[in-house]
């Protein structure tokens, strides 16, 4: 099935970035686990654009593990390898389902999400849910209330935190103009300003060398203003004069506020965002 970039950017958040590759033409490996059921994950994003995404993912699942998990002060990183071997595998079956109508209340202008639904060519039905636009001050609460479809209904509050600047390390923004540099033997420190106190820093890193995912995710509360990843972590990236294709490797910089629920088999999230993450690409020297 078709799957558009936003729908791929969706998976990476809801169900990990090896299974978003993997849907957006990647293929996962055939020793996977397909086991329990599959995977039952949904996410409602308001802020700088509010969208929702929820998926019913079965077949064979990419095989992942954890390889490090460290923390410097507040800032917790983990780092995944993920092997999504191409051409060869089963690709993963995801099915875009409907949560109903989710309404988001309690900021200037209260606003609703209704999903669209498709019929494909094979028979089955998908929902998709369109960008919608609602006024909000951030720091104020809002409520976020699914109805309830194929997805169960949920209802979460959050607080959308505010905008944030990063001062270090020097970069361009909204468009970065240069790359990030990141040397693996040496710590590498971000910092910024805003977030307000119900903000989270998001800072990712994800590289692809031949079959092999590896992902570097660090949070950190925004209201400590700055975050070193350190160089253990930093040191399972490939430097770039050795990666090969078909990713290479990127990074992403975001504040968020999460609220996560598991209701039966579904994990799902909700995130407050006011503003576009921050998308670089990376070089990674020795």
């Amino acid at each position: 099935m078709a799957i558009d970039e936003r729908r791929c950017c969706l998976g990476a958040l809801t169900t990990g970035l090896a299974l978003a590759v993997a849907g957006c033409g990647g293929k996962v490996s055939s020793t996977g686990s397909t086991s329990g059921g599959g995977l039952k994950t949904g996410a409602v994003f308001v802020g700088w654009q509010s969208l929702a995404d929820f998926q019913e993912v079965t077949g064979p699942m990419p095989s992942q593990s954890t390889v490090l998990e460290v923390s410097t002060g507040p800032c917790v990183c983990t780092v995944t390898q993920t092997i999504v071997p191409t051409p060869e595998g089963n690709p993963a079956d995801i099915a875009y389902v409907s949560a109903g109508t989710i309404a988001v209340t309690g900021g200037a202008t209260p606003f609703l999400m209704t999903p669209e639904v498709d019929t494909l060519s094979d028979g089955r039905v998908e929902a998709s849910y369109r960008v919608a636009r609602g006024l909000f001050i951030p720091g104020e609460p809002l409520r976020v209330t699914a109805s309830g479809a194929t997805a169960p209904p949920f209802s979460a509050d959050i607080v959308v935190p505010n905008p944030i600047t990063i001062t270090q390390p020097n970069i361009t923004q909204p468009e970065p103009t240069s790359p990030l540099a990141v040397v693996r033997r040496m710590d590498l420190r971000i910092a910024w300003s805003g977030g307000g106190p119900s903000g989270i820093i998001d800072f990712g890193i994800a590289q692809s060398v031949g079959a092999t995912i590896t992902e570097i995710r660090c949070m950190t509360p925004a209201s400590a203003g700055s975050a070193v990843i350190p160089a253990s972590a930093l040191s399972y990236l490939t430097p770039t004069h050795e990666g090969s294709p078909p990713f290479g490797t990127s990074a992403s910089i975001l504040v968020t506020s999460i609220e996560e629920q598991t209701i039966g088999d579904w994990d799902i999230r909700v995130l407050g965002q006011p503003q576009e993450p921050l998308d670089l690409t990376v070089t990674v020297d020795e």
